[in-house]
């Protein structure tokens, strides 16, 4: 799985995060990070899975720091 965080509004540039999405079911997982916002969303927490990611690899490209992608494979450095 891949999250990937940008503001394209002030188009500085992006992070990526790619990895092994894990699902966790264990109760005392989800209660340890469990957020007010979902008692809402799920009552009783039922049917409340958690995906964990674990990282491969991370991207960074600061277009403000001068940072480029490669021109002819557009990977970042």
């Amino acid at each position: 799985m891949t999250l990937y965080y940008a503001d394209h509004e002030t188009a500085i540039g992006y992070v990526a995060l790619a990895g092994r999405a894990v699902l966790v079911d264990d109760m005392q997982e989800i209660l340890k990070r469990k957020r007010a916002y979902w008692d809402q969303a799920f009552p009783g927490l039922k049917n409340l899975v958690l995906i964990k990611v674990v990282p491969e690899r991370l991207e960074v490209l600061n277009y403000k720091a001068g940072t480029q992608a490669h021109a002819e494979t557009w990977r970042p450095p």
